[in-house]
């Protein structure tokens, strides 16, 4: 691994912590997008070695609205760290300078390493263990559309903490295009929509990823939890509100925003 990769991300890492910035707009307009997923690998091996543990990937940047507003012309992955897990019912702590929305997504469990790729959306179904939905939240204020996909990639793909459903089912019981889901914010309707939302099909964005991450002479493996996309725009949300989120036929998701 290049050393000025290593010493970015370090440098990266000691600000996160003291939630700050650690690079200027200049720095992160340069870095190519393989070098900002480089750099980002090796802030999560910093978190990792402090305790923290990696359940799986994120998703973001499905749509074409989305991918032209960062300056690409395919998604972007983060990962998803075990000191932003949360599940249903839980109180959680937003910072006073974050910029949150929240999204509604379904999570796929692997049920085998990814060596080799499916050929096929059907074969890629048959290594899924199983889906559950979930809640995302996403943090803005450290992105900006001038500094383009390599600096959303830098900032773990705006990862900010995930809320896990309990209801989990099989790809072939469930409607990858068609499952609806609804979202209210403090008791009143805020938004719904279709799984059709995520790259036309959820398996699309698992698709995605799992080339992607090949690609990079890396895998998927079993027991990886992928994040795929929400269903419908990300919505704002802030101190003090009361989001629930209900799919079809996968149960609710409730969380209070302290």
């Amino acid at each position: 691994m290049n050393t000025d990769i290593k010493k970015i991300a370090e440098k990266i890492y000691e600000a996160r912590k003291e939630n700050k910035t650690a690079l200027s707009p200049a720095d992160v307009s340069n870095l190519k997008i393989e070098e900002a997923y480089a750099i980002n690998r090796e802030v999560v091996k910093l978190a990792v070695k402090d305790g923290v543990k990696t359940a799986g990937f994120k998703i973001a940047l499905g749509g074409e609205t989305a991918q032209k507003k960062y300056n690409t012309d395919e998604p972007a992955y983060g990962y998803i760290t075990s000191d932003l897990c949360y599940t249903s019912g839980s109180d959680i702590k937003l910072a006073e300078n974050g910029d949150y929305k929240i999204e509604c997504e379904l999570a796929f469990v692997l049920g085998r390493d990814m060596i080799e790729m499916p050929k096929t959306i059907d074969e890629l179904a048959d290594s899924v263990a199983y889906i559950f939905p979930a809640l995302e939240l996403v943090d803005t204020a450290r992105v900006s559309v001038e500094n383009g996909a390599s600096g959303f990639v830098l900032e773990n793909s705006i990862f900010a903490g995930v809320i896990w459903g309990d209801r989990i089912a099989a790809v072939q019981e469930t409607d990858m295009e068609l499952t609806g889901m609804r979202l209210e914010i403090n008791g009143k309707l805020r938004t719904s929509g279709i799984a059709f939302g995520v790259m036309g099909n959820p398996l699309n964005a698992l698709m995605w990823i799992a080339q992607k991450r090949s690609e990079q002479g890396l895998n998927l493996k079993e027991g990886d939890i992928v994040l795929t996309g929400s269903f419908v725009p990300a919505e704002a949300v802030k101190p003090g509100d009361i989001v629930r989120a209900s799919f079809y036929k996968l149960g609710d998701i409730v969380v209070n925003l302290v």
